[in-house]
Protein backbone atom coordinates (compact mmCIF):
# COMPACT_ATOMS: atom_id res chain seq x y z
CA UNK A 1 0.00 0.00 0.00
CA UNK A 2 1.39 3.43 -0.90
CA UNK A 3 2.11 6.10 1.70
CA UNK A 4 -1.03 8.16 0.80
CA UNK A 5 -3.20 5.03 1.04
CA UNK A 6 -1.93 4.28 4.56
CA UNK A 7 -2.68 7.87 5.62
CA UNK A 8 -6.26 7.64 4.27
CA UNK A 9 -6.89 4.35 6.11
CA UNK A 10 -5.67 5.86 9.40
CA UNK A 11 -7.86 8.92 8.82
CA UNK A 12 -11.00 6.82 8.19
CA UNK A 13 -10.35 4.70 11.31
CA UNK A 14 -9.81 7.83 13.43
CA UNK A 15 -13.03 9.46 12.16
CA UNK A 16 -15.02 6.26 12.83
CA UNK A 17 -13.70 6.09 16.38
CA UNK A 18 -14.49 9.79 16.93
CA UNK A 19 -18.08 9.34 15.65
CA UNK A 20 -18.65 6.28 17.83
CA UNK A 21 -17.29 8.14 20.89
CA UNK A 22 -19.68 11.06 20.24
CA UNK A 23 -22.58 8.68 19.74
CA UNK A 24 -21.94 7.08 23.12
CA UNK A 25 -21.65 10.45 24.85
CA UNK A 26 -24.90 11.73 23.33
CA UNK A 27 -26.95 8.67 24.18
CA UNK A 28 -29.81 9.20 26.61
CA UNK A 29 -30.48 6.46 29.06
CA UNK A 30 -34.09 5.28 29.02
CA UNK A 31 -35.65 2.68 31.21
CA UNK A 32 -36.54 -0.39 29.21
CA UNK A 33 -40.28 -0.96 28.83
CA UNK A 34 -41.89 -4.24 27.96
CA UNK A 35 -44.00 -4.37 24.83
CA UNK A 36 -46.79 -6.92 24.74
CA UNK A 37 -48.34 -8.22 21.51
CA UNK A 38 -51.15 -10.62 20.80
CA UNK A 39 -50.50 -13.80 18.89
CA UNK A 40 -51.48 -13.42 15.20
CA UNK A 41 -54.61 -15.58 15.56
CA UNK A 42 -55.89 -13.43 18.42
CA UNK A 43 -55.04 -10.20 16.61
CA UNK A 44 -57.02 -11.44 13.62
CA UNK A 45 -59.98 -12.26 15.84
CA UNK A 46 -60.12 -8.82 17.45
CA UNK A 47 -59.63 -7.06 14.11
CA UNK A 48 -62.16 -9.03 12.08
CA UNK A 49 -64.49 -11.18 14.21
CA UNK A 50 -64.81 -9.68 17.67
CA UNK A 51 -67.48 -7.09 16.85
CA UNK A 52 -69.49 -9.62 14.84
CA UNK A 53 -69.71 -11.76 17.97
CA UNK A 54 -70.64 -8.75 20.13
CA UNK A 55 -73.37 -7.81 17.66
CA UNK A 56 -74.74 -11.36 17.66
CA UNK A 57 -74.84 -11.26 21.46
CA UNK A 58 -76.91 -8.06 21.30
CA UNK A 59 -79.39 -9.70 18.94
CA UNK A 60 -79.67 -12.68 21.31
CA UNK A 61 -80.39 -10.40 24.25
CA UNK A 62 -83.05 -8.57 22.23
CA UNK A 63 -84.72 -11.91 21.46
CA UNK A 64 -85.50 -10.95 17.89
CA UNK A 65 -85.92 -13.00 14.74
CA UNK A 66 -82.48 -12.96 13.14
CA UNK A 67 -79.87 -14.85 11.12
CA UNK A 68 -76.13 -14.19 11.04
CA UNK A 69 -73.39 -14.99 8.52
CA UNK A 70 -75.93 -15.48 5.76
CA UNK A 71 -74.50 -16.82 2.50
CA UNK A 72 -76.62 -16.36 -0.60
CA UNK A 73 -76.04 -18.20 -3.83
CA UNK A 74 -77.82 -18.22 -7.18
CA UNK A 75 -77.25 -21.97 -7.39
CA UNK A 76 -77.24 -24.92 -4.99
CA UNK A 77 -73.43 -24.93 -4.94
CA UNK A 78 -72.12 -22.94 -1.92
CA UNK A 79 -68.96 -22.21 -3.90
CA UNK A 80 -71.07 -19.89 -6.03
CA UNK A 81 -71.99 -17.59 -3.14
CA UNK A 82 -72.41 -14.11 -4.52
CA UNK A 83 -72.83 -12.34 -1.18
CA UNK A 84 -72.26 -12.85 2.54
CA UNK A 85 -74.43 -10.82 4.93
CA UNK A 86 -73.35 -10.32 8.53
CA UNK A 87 -76.90 -10.24 9.92
CA UNK A 88 -80.52 -10.13 8.77
CA UNK A 89 -83.22 -9.15 11.25
CA UNK A 90 -86.96 -9.36 10.67
CA UNK A 91 -88.83 -6.34 11.99
CA UNK A 92 -92.31 -6.42 13.50
CA UNK A 93 -93.71 -4.95 10.26
CA UNK A 94 -92.03 -7.81 8.30
CA UNK A 95 -89.47 -5.49 6.77
CA UNK A 96 -85.96 -6.99 6.85
CA UNK A 97 -82.95 -5.11 8.19
CA UNK A 98 -79.62 -5.88 6.53
CA UNK A 99 -76.69 -5.26 8.94
CA UNK A 100 -73.08 -4.97 7.89
CA UNK A 101 -70.70 -5.13 10.89
CA UNK A 102 -67.35 -3.33 10.90
CA UNK A 103 -64.99 -2.84 13.83
CA UNK A 104 -63.98 0.57 12.48
CA UNK A 105 -66.15 2.58 10.12
CA UNK A 106 -64.19 4.19 7.30
CA UNK A 107 -64.70 5.64 3.85
CA UNK A 108 -63.35 2.44 2.37
CA UNK A 109 -65.72 -0.01 4.03
CA UNK A 110 -68.65 2.35 3.36
CA UNK A 111 -67.69 2.36 -0.33
CA UNK A 112 -67.36 -1.43 -0.33
CA UNK A 113 -70.70 -1.85 1.44
CA UNK A 114 -72.48 0.43 -1.03
CA UNK A 115 -71.16 -1.67 -3.93
CA UNK A 116 -72.20 -4.84 -2.11
CA UNK A 117 -75.71 -3.53 -1.42
CA UNK A 118 -76.20 -2.31 -4.99
CA UNK A 119 -75.36 -5.78 -6.25
CA UNK A 120 -77.67 -7.42 -3.71
CA UNK A 121 -80.57 -5.00 -4.22
CA UNK A 122 -80.43 -5.41 -8.01
CA UNK A 123 -80.77 -9.16 -7.52
CA UNK A 124 -83.58 -8.60 -5.02
CA UNK A 125 -85.61 -6.44 -7.37
CA UNK A 126 -85.47 -9.14 -10.04
CA UNK A 127 -86.03 -12.19 -7.83
CA UNK A 128 -88.14 -10.93 -4.88
CA UNK A 129 -89.67 -7.53 -5.75
CA UNK A 130 -92.15 -7.71 -2.85
CA UNK A 131 -89.47 -7.87 -0.14
CA UNK A 132 -88.52 -4.62 1.58
CA UNK A 133 -85.05 -4.14 3.01
CA UNK A 134 -83.41 -1.51 5.19
CA UNK A 135 -79.61 -1.28 4.94
CA UNK A 136 -77.32 -0.44 7.86
CA UNK A 137 -73.58 -0.51 8.47
CA UNK A 138 -72.75 -0.38 12.17
CA UNK A 139 -69.47 -0.05 14.08
CA UNK A 140 -68.18 0.76 17.55
CA UNK A 141 -65.38 2.98 16.17
CA UNK A 142 -64.52 5.14 13.16
CA UNK A 143 -61.59 6.93 11.60
CA UNK A 144 -61.00 10.38 10.11
CA UNK A 145 -61.86 9.31 6.54
CA UNK A 146 -65.54 9.75 7.44
CA UNK A 147 -65.02 13.49 7.88
CA UNK A 148 -62.82 13.68 4.82
CA UNK A 149 -65.17 11.90 2.42
CA UNK A 150 -68.71 11.76 3.82
CA UNK A 151 -68.96 14.92 5.91
CA UNK A 152 -71.77 16.29 3.71
CA UNK A 153 -74.00 13.45 4.98
CA UNK A 154 -72.37 12.92 8.38
CA UNK A 155 -72.28 16.49 9.71
CA UNK A 156 -75.89 16.38 10.96
CA UNK A 157 -75.47 12.99 12.60
CA UNK A 158 -72.20 13.63 14.38
CA UNK A 159 -71.61 13.81 18.12
CA UNK A 160 -68.45 14.26 20.19
CA UNK A 161 -69.19 13.06 23.71
CA UNK A 162 -67.21 14.26 26.69
CA UNK A 163 -67.29 10.87 28.42
CA UNK A 164 -65.68 8.92 25.58
CA UNK A 165 -62.70 9.45 23.32
CA UNK A 166 -64.44 8.36 20.12
CA UNK A 167 -66.99 10.12 17.97
CA UNK A 168 -70.47 8.79 17.37
CA UNK A 169 -72.29 8.97 14.06
CA UNK A 170 -75.78 8.26 12.81
CA UNK A 171 -76.31 9.42 9.23
CA UNK A 172 -77.84 8.27 5.94
CA UNK A 173 -76.29 8.05 2.46
CA UNK A 174 -78.82 7.82 -0.40
CA UNK A 175 -77.91 5.23 -3.02
CA UNK A 176 -78.05 7.02 -6.37
CA UNK A 177 -78.68 3.81 -8.28
CA UNK A 178 -82.13 3.29 -6.68
CA UNK A 179 -85.12 5.36 -5.67
CA UNK A 180 -85.76 5.63 -1.92
CA UNK A 181 -82.93 3.25 -0.98
CA UNK A 182 -80.18 4.38 1.39
CA UNK A 183 -77.40 3.14 3.65
CA UNK A 184 -77.60 4.18 7.30
CA UNK A 185 -74.19 4.51 8.93
CA UNK A 186 -73.92 4.15 12.71
CA UNK A 187 -70.96 4.47 15.08
CA UNK A 188 -71.72 3.75 18.74
CA UNK A 189 -68.92 2.62 21.09
CA UNK A 190 -71.08 2.02 24.18
CA UNK A 191 -72.64 -1.43 24.42
CA UNK A 192 -75.91 -0.50 26.13
CA UNK A 193 -76.49 2.51 23.91
CA UNK A 194 -75.85 0.41 20.82
CA UNK A 195 -78.27 -2.21 22.12
CA UNK A 196 -80.96 0.44 22.70
CA UNK A 197 -80.39 1.87 19.23
CA UNK A 198 -80.61 -1.52 17.52
CA UNK A 199 -83.77 -2.30 19.46
CA UNK A 200 -85.37 0.94 18.21
CA UNK A 201 -84.46 0.03 14.63
CA UNK A 202 -85.78 -3.50 14.55
CA UNK A 203 -89.07 -3.06 16.45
Amino acid sequence: MCHIGRILVKFVIAMAAFSFYNLLNNCIEKESQKVYALLPQYSYYFMSKYFENVFTQILKELECDYATNVHLSKTSDPKNDFIEIDALVKKNDHQIVYFENKTTLSKFNIDDTICKIEKFHSFLLDAYPDLTFEYIIISPYCDETIKESYWYFAKNGYEAREDIKHYTYNFVIPLAKFDNISLRCIVEPEYEKMKTLINSIIR
